[in-house]
């Protein structure tokens, strides 16, 4: 027997219910359905047909451009530095070690990032192992393989024919390059292109209105000169106790140009710092004599500016929230306990570098001292810091560190009731109150070298006192 056939009465109020759910189903399908295209129209064209989007961004950043991309991004920037009336940092750079001409070649760029090495870079670009093989050969004693960066740049202009290498360039910085051409005689042959920087005298002078990094800013100079300044005296001034407003500080420096644009700062030679409660400091760069000899700086009396220890081991924090003390009242224990060392109040995260030179005895949890970093020093000095929110980078057990090294950074692990570290030093065993303990002189230059540094200095020392200051 058939099976009834099923047909839909309009007049059955079960049937006009089944059919509105069917048409209102179908009705969201299709919304959905629109909905769906014009998101995807729009990162179509997002991704493909707008500028500084990710995909391009991602593609520009990462790997290699044909020739096609090359010029196309050319002309683009071209185009802007027209309208801009010059020619962008970028261009400029890469205008320095590549041909002005257009000679036909394939152009193939790339940069470092993804690649495993020189030989897998170069491989990227198509060039068979031969090719790249003698690439790398030219290479040798021009490029150090050990120092590739993933930010380095390079270039190669390929024979669209044969597509063998005419020319190969590598970016390592704005001032260094290094060429590979291909001769007459279809050898490759390397060499280093440096660009060199006109160096002149530049003379600072300014007062304390704020921080010296702020002062400084007003002036125009660099933050990287304040930082250098900050080392330089750290020895003998507290940065964040000592200077006042109203005090005078003078910095002869040499300022470097490239084609007659400010490029950077060279070495400071001369600096001064005159402060009511600091006092004043001079400091004078100075290179001895002798072959493997090393610049430094020194005082007017011929002794090396540089200690053994630093006075604080931040640069920067808003205050010293506990001293040394020997009943101290311990805020999250609520006892009166010894107290072995200072705290420095900071935000969480501030470096914290190390006072000396040393080894790392341990850098782990310590109980209600948090992470803590303790290094070992010569003359049997230990310090500690604690609380630390985590561990620089390398920083474990043996390891050795350098005076003014990160070690650290700012916490509130342990007991703690604020971001804070606490620095404590031990000398044979016994603590001290790192803020008192005297930390000795540079040593003095060698007598034969005196009489040439005092003629330095006192040359340095004329180009400090002829820098007018302005009044308050």
């Amino acid at each position: 027997m058939p099976s009834p056939r099923l047909t839909y009465d309009p007049g059955n109020r079960n049937d006009r219910v089944r059919g509105m759910r069917a048409r209102s189903r179908v009705g969201g399908t299709l919304r959905l359905a629109a909905v769906f295209l014009l998101l995807v129209g729009i990162n179509v064209y997002v991704f493909f047909f707008r500028d500084n989007t990710s995909i391009k961004s991602a593609m520009r950043a990462g790997s290699i451009h044909g020739k096609k991309l090359a010029k196309a991004a050319e002309a683009k920037g071209e185009a802007k530095g027209a309208a801009k009336g010059g020619v962008s940092e970028k261009a400029a750079a890469a205008a320095a070690d590549t041909p002005a001409v257009d000679d036909g070649s394939l152009v193939v760029r790339g940069r470092m990032k993804g690649h495993n090495g020189l030989f897998a870079a170069l491989a990227a670009t198509k060039l068979d192992s031969k090719e790249v093989a003698a690439v790398v050969k030219a290479l040798r004693g021009k490029l150090d393989m050990r120092a590739l960066k993933p930010h380095h740049t390079f270039e190669s202009r390929l024979d669209p024919a044969t597509h063998k290498l005419r020319r190969f360039s590598y970016r390592v910085s704005k001032l260094l390059s290094v060429v590979v051409e291909r001769r007459a005689d279809g050898t490759l042959v390397g060499r280093r292109l440096e660009q060199k920087l006109d160096t002149r005298l530049m003379r600072v002078a300014g007062r304390i209105s704020g921080s010296l990094t702020a002062s400084l800013a007003k002036i125009g100079v660099s933050g990287a000169v304040a930082a250098r300044l900050l080392h330089l005296f750290g020895w003998d001034i507290d940065w964040y106790h000592d200077p006042r407003p109203g005090d005078v500080f003078k910095v002869v420096i040499e300022r470097q140009f490239l084609k007659g644009k400010p490029f950077g700062y060279g070495r400071i030679l001369a600096a001064e710092y005159s402060g009511k409660v600091a006092g004043r400091h001079r400091a004078f760069y100075y290179k001895p004599r002798g072959k493997n000899a090393k610049g430094d700086y020194y005082n007017e009396r011929a002794r090396l500016i540089r200690r053994q220890f630093i006075k604080t081991p931040l640069y920067h924090y808003r205050r010293i929230s506990s001293r040394f003390h020997h009943r101290r009242f311990h805020p999250v224990l609520k006892r009166r306990k010894r107290h072995n060392g200072v705290d420095f109040a900071a935000p969480p995260g501030t470096p914290v570098v190390a006072a000396a030179d040393g080894v790392v005895l341990s850098a782990a949890r310590a109980g209600g001292a948090g992470r803590a970093v303790l290094l070992q020093h010569k003359g049997k000095i230990v310090t500690q810091y604690f609380h630390l929110l985590r561990f620089a980078r390398g920083i474990r057990a043996g390891r050795k560190v350098r005076q003014r090294q990160v070690i650290g950074y700012v916490g509130s692990t342990g007991l703690a009731t604020g971001p804070h570290l606490h620095y404590g030093m031990k000398i044979r065993g016994r603590y001290v109150n790192p803020l008192r303990m005297h930390i000795p002189q540079g040593r003095m230059l060698p007598l034969p070298e005196r009489a040439r540094f005092r003629r330095v200095a006192h040359k340095l020392a004329r180009e400090l006192s002829g820098i007018t200051v302005a009044s308050r």
